[in-house]
């Protein structure tokens, strides 16, 4: 069901979006550009449309960060959860994503 914020002429819409081979999520989604300037104004734009308030179950965060030395990717998801007592708990998963499997002879002779 979409909702609307402080402004009505705002709707934001309730979407599924496939998350990986097999799975999705759904829920409001926010992307925030690359670019700092353009993503604060993202941001206060959705702080003066009240996007988070009491209705709100809970907050997540997800982004994947690359270690060219290591040859990794980590993806984390940090959570915030709001509970109907006022108490925040937060909750986070990060995962190690080899970037290249099996390059080296090596990779091979510990595959057996």
């Amino acid at each position: 069901a979409p909702f609307t914020g402080t402004n009505p002429e705002v709707v934001y819409e309730y979407e599924e979006v496939k998350t990986g081979i097999a799975s999705s999520d759904a829920g409001y989604f926010q992307i925030f550009p690359l670019d700092f300037d353009a993503a604060f104004r993202q941001m206060e734009e959705l702080r003066f449309q009240r996007w988070i308030n009491e209705g709100s179950q809970f907050y997540r965060l997800d982004f994947v960060t690359y270690n060219p030395n290591a040859r990794v990717f980590i993806v984390v998801e940090i959570k915030f959860w709001f509970l109907n007592t006022g108490k925040l708990v937060s909750d986070y998963q990060a995962q190690v994503v080899n970037s290249t499997v099996y390059t080296t002879w090596m990779d091979f002779a510990r595959l057996v």
